[in-house]
């Protein structure tokens, strides 16, 4: 994937995710053209019926964002299992990555998933995806995109399960775990320090 692109969503990821802090505080969230943004259960519509009838003025090409709770109750009052949407199929994680501030201040200020959409009763995945943003704070309103995936996405989805480093990572983060065992306060500095070396590696 041409790095250009990877940069310019990995600017507009830290723009979505201080967006969706400020809806978490219920302020409103600055305009962020050509984005378009609405108020939305995501897991209550097929993706298809989200793309037909909520659409960007800007333009097919510009993207349509839901600020929707992570999980939200079925009409009979009780919540549904994570990611189910209401036809039966499920949202199940790809990966997911931290999203970080830039330079000088650096640091996580939150996390970005990619779920792929799974019909009921079948092991393959199917064209939907969805990106889902999160801050750092334990709020039950999360940031969604939902969309098809092209090839673009597909190669990149590729490249990153085909990449040694969560496997490195999961090993590193033993290391620490066992090494400032006695020293709390550190090990999360460590810890800390080892997601935004992973989030650099991602958007590389």
């Amino acid at each position: 994937m041409d790095s250009w692109w990877r940069e310019d969503f990995t600017a507009l990821d830290k723009k979505l995710v201080e967006a969706l802090g400020r809806k978490q505080q219920g302020q409103q969230p600055a305009p962020l053209p050509p984005c378009a943004f609405y108020d939305l259960n995501v897991l209550a519509f097929h993706p298809q019926q989200l793309c037909d009838e909520y659409k960007n003025p800007a333009g097919d090409d510009a993207h349509v964002y839901f600020f929707s709770p992570r999980n939200p109750p079925s009409d009979g009052g009780e919540t549904r299992p994570p990611g189910t949407t209401v036809d039966g199929g499920t949202w199940k994680i790809c990966y997911s990555i931290p999203v970080t501030a830039p330079a000088p201040a650096g640091g996580i200020i939150g996390h970005k998933t990619t779920l792929v959409l799974y019909a009921e009763g079948s092991d393959t995945g199917s064209e939907w995806g969805m990106d889902e943003f999160n801050t750092l704070e334990s709020a039950d309103l999360c940031l969604r995109r939902v969309y098809k995936r092209d090839k673009r996405w597909k190669d990149e989805e590729r490249r990153r399960q085909n990449s040694p480093w969560p496997v490195m990572r999961e090993r590193l983060l033993l290391q620490l775990r066992t090494s400032f065992a006695s020293a709390p306060a550190l090990l999360e500095k460590k810890e800390r320090e080892l997601d935004v070396a992973w989030a650099r590696y991602w958007n590389q």
